[in-house]
């Protein structure tokens, strides 16, 4: 049975996947739903995309955690890695991921 606090990633593919969005951790909508990305930060994620021409079908979506608010854990590394696998590029999004590549 899966845990009904994890929102687990949406992915499509390896051969159709041009992008892998990584989010920090899922927000309240995202857990409702048990999907990333499909709240309000994720609606203009979509409108930026759609500008780019790229849509849900060829772009995966993940968090670096599964749990709302939760810390990584061991094995969060190698379970992105998974995720990546076929992704051509990878987007990193949210202030976590800035603070670590010591952006501003």
């Amino acid at each position: 049975m899966r845990n009904p606090n994890v929102v687990h990633a949406d992915l499509p593919p390896r051969n159709r996947r041009k992008l892998l969005v990584v989010g920090q951790d899922p927000g309240p909508h995202e857990k409702e739903v048990r999907r990333p990305f499909v709240g309000a930060s994720g609606q203009r994620l979509m409108i930026f995309l759609s500008q780019a021409r790229l849509c849900r079908h060829h772009v995966g979506f993940t968090n670096r955690v599964e749990r709302r608010g939760g810390k990584w854990r061991e094995g969060d590394r190698s379970r992105l890695k998974r995720e990546a696998g076929g992704s051509k590029a990878l987007l990193l999004v949210g202030q976590e991921h800035l603070d670590r590549l010591g952006v501003d």
